[in-house]
């Protein structure tokens, strides 16, 4: 018998983690947008600070 096969999350296909998945939806809902709006959004957001790296993104470790 073969096993399940795990299925791939929505968040798997556009790059993002759980965590960063997690906060495009919760700001979709509250701000009533789409998720495919807010992930623009926020990833237009991250690339307008002048090539500093977004507030929720980490530096390498």
């Amino acid at each position: 018998m073969s096993g399940r096969k795990h299925k791939r999350r929505v968040h798997a296909k556009d790059g993002l983690s759980a965590e960063q998945a997690y906060e495009v939806n919760l700001f979709a809902r509250r701000c009533g947008l789409t998720r495919d709006e807010a992930l623009k959004m926020m990833r237009n957001a991250g690339r307008s600070n002048d090539g500093t790296k977004a507030s929720g993104e980490s530096g390498p470790k």
